[in-house]
């Protein structure tokens, strides 16, 4: 995912509904809001997504959710700080990590017709992370030509991971 950040120039809001192939689902809002009226110096935004889909390979459902919330302040005309949280979820049942190939004669690898869409991933495969993503991002601009921008960061992703295979 991309991260959206606050501006002072306008408020703003919004929304995304989608729905697509393999029963893909997805839900997105977001909010910018500059605090203070006009000629505000900070602005806050907030946003979310989930999306959901049972994949295009077979056994294969993922599902995400992602918040994110940021504050913007002008601390000079030329000074402003950011301070920004995110959050994401995800979980997928069975993930599908790739279908096997053959090495046809000339060297070439080819996928064996039939199995495009085969998950070869066992029956209790796993894939779960949880990110969490704190940022500290100072602009500074010295002149018209030159800026200074420095980004202080934590950064935290446990992930689970479940997938015991055999080959032959």
């Amino acid at each position: 995912y991309v991260t959206r950040l606050p501006r002072l120039d306008a408020d703003s809001a919004q929304a995304m509904l989608g729905y697509g192939s393999f029963d893909s689902r997805m839900l997105a809002a977001g909010i910018n809001h500059s605090l203070g009226g006009d000629g505000a110096s900070n602005a806050l935004r907030a946003d979310a997504s989930w999306s959901d889909t049972d994949g295009w390979a077979d056994r294969n459902d993922r599902e995400s959710l992602v918040a994110a919330a940021s504050l913007l302040s002008q601390i000079t005309p030329a000074l402003t700080h950011t301070l920004a949280l995110e959050h994401q979820k995800e979980d997928s049942a069975r993930p599908y990590w790739g279908t096997p190939v053959l090495a046809t004669p000339d060297g070439r690898l080819k996928v064996m017709p039939g199995t495009q869409t085969r998950n070869y991933n066992v029956a209790d495969g796993y894939y779960k992370q949880e990110v969490d993503w704190a940022r500290s991002l100072l602009d500074w601009q010295l002149t018209d030509a030159t800026g200074l921008r420095n980004t202080l960061y934590y950064y935290d992703r446990p992930r689970d991971y479940r997938n015991v295979q055999s080959y032959r």
